[in-house]
């Protein structure tokens, strides 16, 4: 395998990641809940469990005469850090760049200078970002270090071959930290979806990246794709074991990457093992598209294997989501004739203390009975499924919406039988955005139990109607109004006539507006919902019985676990 001063002979190695120092490392560290001393970071090194990937040596005799000279780049080059490829570059040129993992181990306190009151040290270690998925190991050695009489670890409180087992470890996934530097340029930034870059870098990197043979890398680091797919599935087991979070990290693939970032301790150390595993297979992906290796097979039906646990999202956000009970889909799509209801019905789910979240129930407005709600029928309730193995069944992919249309007892809603025609064109309507060969009598009548329509009485009244006397239709519209040339018992009249004629109230409300009038209204229908609910029938009101019912049926159908029959 490669050694880490090879690295640098890669076009764009260590330019997505820069290097870490070892103040930059253990704050990395504690981000992911470990706390790490200089002297146990030291430790590490010394009893190689955790070796620098790099150490840059500091030019002490430049250092010393500019600060006898009085130069200020004296600072500079005694507090020099080389993260950066340029600078790394720049210190390889000087002689100035080696490999810790094959020297001899440096003491800290031997690297101290003092130069014209400048107290620097001669070496700088330095840290990949990909070590850190060397911290599982880090927090299983550290309880057994054992400290000399100065506080120094001088080797562990446990039998040679158990630390011989974390230095095995560690040599085993040094060739792993090799490998993803490598491939760090090319497969990082599609994993995390974003990429750093200045200037005119990208298009030369664009230029680079395409020209790039896909077995280039595989021969630079002198692997077979095997090791490649292997190595990967290392680190997802070692992903799998340490993850508290269990099959929630399925819900973590599917966040960005950036979000990534908020999780701590154990958890994050799952996610930088599987980072890691994603480099490697998303490069085994490309050898794979080039027939250099045999295709990773997906795992049949829902079964997991050693590779469900990568960072790649594969399901679709719905289907994740729909696994765990979640959705951003609405339970129930309420739909309702008007401004009046859009008004009135929100209002009495806050006074009854209904959910309002569009999740649980959301509310649209018809506008008015001609309307064709066809097109929104087969958007939003439209059941987007897969077939199980023997195809017996039909497995939704997010979780099913019903609807409910509540309506004026008029024009296609006029007769309970037009009502059921219209129904029927919905359910055909969402038919047909399944395959033909699932639009079978069975899933018919599934689909069919997804939505109703409701009427606010057997007379065929209107939200008003249905509500309100005559009496106090006459005093609300009297108060949104402008005219003052109708008297009271005149509206009262026109009220009693709209009523047995089904008419418009157009007539009474003048220049007022139907939603003036429910606002209106709604200080009566609230003291009769109250009354009703002192006595417990607040059932009989039409407007509290449209909403039971959008509840029943919100709660009818659970959010994960269904399944519609396919066949009889």
């Amino acid at each position: 395998m490669r050694s880490p001063l090879e690295l640098l002979g890669q076009p764009y190695s260590f330019w997505q990641l820069p290097l870490l120092t070892e103040d930059q490392f253990r704050r990395e560290a504690k981000g992911r809940g470990l706390q790490l001393f200089e002297r146990q970071l030291e430790g590490l090194h010394r009893l190689r469990v955790l070796t620098p990937f790099l150490r840059v040596s500091r030019d002490g005799r430049a250092i010393a005469a500019a600060a006898r000279r009085g130069d200020p780049d004296a600072w500079d080059l005694a507090y020099w850090q080389p993260t950066h490829r340029i600078d790394l570059l720049r210190a390889r040129e000087a002689g100035h760049l080696h490999d810790p993992a094959a020297e001899h181990f440096i003491a800290r306190r031997r690297l101290r200078r003092e130069v014209a009151e400048i107290t620097y040290r001669s070496s700088q270690y330095l840290y990949s970002h990909h070590q850190l998925l060397a911290l599982p190991l880090v927090r299983a050695a550290l309880p057994y270090f054992r400290y000399s009489r100065e506080g120094i670890v001088s080797g562990f409180e446990v039998h040679r071959a158990t630390s011989g087992y974390w230095q095995g470890q560690a040599r085993w996934l040094q060739s792993k930290l090799i490998a993803l530097s490598a491939l760090e340029p090319i497969y990082y930034p599609n994993t995390i979806r974003r990429i750093r870059y200045n200037g005119d870098e990208l298009e030369h990197y664009d230029e680079w990246r395409n020209k790039l043979r896909p077995r280039a890398m595989l021969d630079w680091l002198e692997v077979e794709p095997s090791w490649i797919k292997e190595s990967a599935g290392a680190l997802l087991d070692q992903a799998e074991a340490l993850d508290p979070m269990g099959r929630w990290s399925e819900l973590v693939r599917e966040a960005h990457p950036d979000r990534w970032e908020w999780l701590q301790g154990e958890a994050r150390s799952a996610v930088d093992l599987r980072v890691g595993a994603e480099i490697l297979l998303r490069y085994y992906d490309r050898l794979a598209r080039g027939r250099i290796a045999p295709k990773i097979k997906e795992p049949a039906g829902r079964y997991r294997d050693q590779f469900s646990g990568r960072l790649k999202p594969r399901d679709g956000l719905d289907r994740v989501l729909t696994d765990f009970g979640l959705s951003p889909h609405p339970r129930l799509i309420l739909v309702v004739e008007g401004e009046t209801e859009l008004l009135l019905f929100p209002r009495v789910m806050e006074l009854l203390g209904i959910r309002r979240d569009r999740n649980f129930i959301a509310i649209e407005n018809a506008q008015g009975v001609g309307r064709d709600l066809s097109a929104l029928v087969a958007f939003a309730v439209a059941p987007s499924t897969e077939r199980n193995a023997d195809g017996r069944y039909l497995r939704p992919l997010k979780p099913l919406t019903r609807l409910l249309a509540v309506m004026d007892a008029e024009g296609k809603y006029a007769t309970p039988k037009s009502r059921e025609q219209r129904r029927q064109v919905w359910v055909h309507r969402i038919l047909q955005t399944l395959p033909a060969e699932d639009r079978t009598s069975p899933v018919r009548k599934s689909i069919e139990r997804l939505v109703g329509v409701k009427t606010w009485n057997r007379k065929g009244g209107s939200i008003e109607f249905a509500h309100f006397t005559d009496r106090q239709l006459a005093i609300a519209t009297a108060e949104v109004d402008g005219r003052t040339s109708l008297s009271l018992s005149k509206r009262i009249e026109m009220a009693e006539g709209i009523r047995k004629s089904r008419g418009s109230l157009a007539p009474l409300l003048g220049s007022g507006s139907k939603v003036d009038l429910a606002d209106a209204l709604w200080p009566v229908l609230r003291r009769k919902i109250e009354r009703a609910q002192s006595h417990k029938n607040e059932g009989r009101i039409p407007i509290v019985r449209m909403l039971n019912h959008a509840i029943a049926m919100a709660h009818e159908l659970p959010q994960r676990n269904v399944v519609i029959p396919r066949v009889p």
